[in-house]
């Protein structure tokens, strides 16, 4: 495979270079005052390109302590420099880069449950608001992005697959070279994490997204080698001993493969021997690392899913019947203001309907299932935005064992998936199903950023 670097304009790699040493500032945790600096410069660099703030809003959807200024959110940061950014494009833009469309039921649906979200803020358990307002924030730029259509959105695809890949090696070595440790409040002992503030099985999540990326990119692009990086994502999740996150990616792996990739049934039982001996090494070598030894089934049944079990009971039996219609309130202050004690319970069904009642859990699955849709419907142009597809799919099972949908990287995909799907809506050429796969990741044989030659 021959990389034609020639092909990529300066300014398009200069995109990708600040995107990534963004990225890897926001990771650090450093305190120094250089690191802040250097993070306004980059996103001020960004504001000719609109397209350059979504890698950003990916990684710093990872953990709500990643701040571009002290005290500062880096998610509202960037998402706020990129309607900015959008504003100037609209304004002086001549080659159109950016324009208004109609906005499609997916995104209807998740200004709904915002909408929703909002309106019981005030009556929550607690009186607590706060956080039912900061997750109304992750959404609502769902609706809004989805009446714009931005070009060229191979350069967001191609620069989220760099980071990628860099991270996953990134993970990887910091966990086993340079392990930070991670207290909760429920344990007396550390665990090995990226971040002091960040736990493990957050950082197992955003792992298993960077596997899914590159997972997916790689049959999509037929660059079989990014599954090299995937693999060590395997020995992350490994190391972190995360038992959702591990067998989501097994199940992920496999129904991708088997049901959404198209290709002949014979090539896909060949590549799923050739991935399950590369797979099983991969485990051979982990196993006994870090938290390895939890990633069975009986060990499941031996702490009772980490206590979830018990807090699942609680919630359905004592809490759920007498909150039916408009749940508990979003955030855990709301919780632990329960006349008995009852924990969030770390699953995505029970805790959206514990929270936000069946109201709220209706419109969830009502914007979910519309986007997924959306995403299958218009992959009969391109499939250029397969990994959504797996990433949404992901989801559903990582929700068995997580909450997720309290995170802003979960809000993300969203945003992500509305930019697609617009692209794909208003594609100008009809392409066919069977079409000559680009290059995608490292790098597009012809990448170009929005123009702004005005700027």
């Amino acid at each position: 495979m021959i990389i034609r670097f020639k092909k990529i304009k300066k300014r398009t790699l200069f995109y990708y270079l600040i995107n990534l040493v963004s990225a890897v500032l926001l990771m650090s945790e450093t305190t120094s005052i250089v690191k802040p600096f250097l993070l306004v410069l980059c996103s001020i660099l960004m504001i000719p390109n609109p397209l350059a703030y979504i890698p950003m809003l990916f990684v710093s959807s990872w953990s709500i302590s990643f701040t571009a200024l002290p005290g500062l959110a880096a998610f509202f940061y960037y998402l706020v420099l990129f309607f900015i950014s959008v504003f100037i494009s609209l304004l002086i833009n001549k080659e159109k880069a950016v324009s208004f469309v109609s906005s499609f039921p997916a995104a209807r649906f998740s200004l709904l449950f915002a909408i929703w979200i909002f309106a019981t803020a005030f009556s929550s358990v607690s009186g607590v608001w706060y956080g039912a307002v900061k997750l109304a924030l992750y959404i609502i730029p769902i609706y809004i992005i989805s009446r714009l259509r931005l070009r060229d959105m191979s350069f967001c695809r191609t620069s989220i697959d760099i980071i990628a890949a860099f991270f996953s090696v990134y993970c990887l070595y910091v966990l086993l070279f340079a392990p930070v440790q991670y207290y909760s409040d429920l344990e007396t002992y550390g665990r090995n994490s990226l971040r002091s503030d960040m736990n493990p099985n957050t950082v197992a999540q955003i792992v298993l997204l960077l596997f899914t990326i590159l997972y997916c990119e790689a049959f999509r692009t037929k660059k079989y080698w990014l599954m090299l990086f995937a693999l060590l994502d395997v020995g992350t999740i490994m190391f972190l001993g995360s038992r959702t996150a591990f067998f989501t990616m097994v199940i992920v792996a496999a129904v991708y493969l088997m049901i959404v990739l198209k290709t002949s049934f014979f090539k896909k039982i060949l590549i799923s021997l050739v991935f399950v001996v590369l797979f099983i090494g991969v485990y051979s070598i982990g196993i006994g690392a870090g938290r390895s030894e939890r990633l069975s089934l009986s060990s499941i049944e031996a702490d009772e899913g980490s206590g979830r079990f018990y807090s699942w009971e609680v919630l359905l039996t004592e809490v759920i019947p007498y909150h039916l219609v408009k749940g508990v309130g979003v955030g855990k202050e709301n919780y632990e203001n329960l006349p008995i004690f009852a924990l969030d319970a770390d699953n995505l069904y029970i805790d959206l309907l514990t929270a936000t009642g069946i109201v709220g859990l209706i419109l969830f699955f009502m914007y979910y299932a519309s986007t997924v849709i959306h995403l299958f419907r218009f992959r009969k142009k391109k499939r250029d935005w397969d990994f959504l597809i797996a990433i949404f799919l992901a989801y559903l099972f990582e929700g068995i064992g997580e909450t997720v949908y309290d995170t802003p990287v979960f809000w993300f995909w969203g945003i992500l998936s509305v930019m697609a799907i617009n692209e794909l809506k208003h594609s100008e050429n009809n392409i066919e199903e069977e079409q000559q796969p680009e290059s995608g990741f490292l790098f597009p044989e012809e990448t170009t950023c929005p123009p702004m030659n005005n700027l």
